[in-house]
């Protein structure tokens, strides 16, 4: 449970036991947390080691197809037609949607599907939908220094398709990629 969580807990107790009325107004959590004193300390010993990096072996994309999602998080990358370079707002949501997951859960495997709409020959589409899935696993490994092997890149060109291809806003939709963390 994280330091944010426990507060929140803790001021939903305070306010069921009475300690606190409900016109009472409880600062929120960077408010009341003391970083300073966290960044101060010095723990030393292994009982506060932090867990090494899980390393990870590459795997076939047959293998990876197969493994059971543990987690997904539907992030909506918007592509245009044809591209799978990620443009500011596309860094944007995987810094902010993304990346948290991936830190969280570091010692998982994390599988990246890119998408497409049905716009093209389904050849073509799969090509794209892997570039961009590739897209996002690279700027997490150059950014952020995620291990490339713990990625599993999956192009699925138009096959999963979460909105209707007949119209604009639904093809916008099926140009995205998914992030899953999956099983070992």
């Amino acid at each position: 449970m994280s330091g944010e969580e426990l507060y929140s807990r803790m001021t939903k107790e305070y306010r069921n036991v009475g300690v606190l009325k409900g016109s009472d107004v409880v600062p929120g959590w960077s408010k009341a947390a003391y970083f300073s004193a966290v960044e101060r300390s010095t723990l030393s010993g292994n009982e506060h080691a932090a867990e090494g990096q899980k390393t990870f072996a590459a795997i076939s994309e047959s293998e990876a197809k197969g493994r059971e999602a543990v987690a997904t998080k539907r992030v909506s990358i918007s592509f245009r037609t044809g591209e799978f370079q990620l443009d500011e707002n596309a860094k944007y949501i995987v810094d902010n949607e993304m990346v948290p997951i991936a830190k969280a859960f570091a010692n998982s495997r994390v599988r990246v599907e890119g998408n497409t709409d049905n716009v093209g020959n389904a050849a073509s589409n799969v090509a794209l939908s892997k570039k961009r899935a590739q897209s996002v696993i690279d700027y997490l490994v150059k950014e952020y220094g995620m291990p490339r092997n713990r990625f599993i890149v999956i192009g699925n060109g138009p096959d999963k398709p979460v909105a209707d291809n007949g119209t604009d806003e639904g093809r916008r939709k099926n140009r995205r990629t998914d992030f899953e963390l999956v099983e070992e």
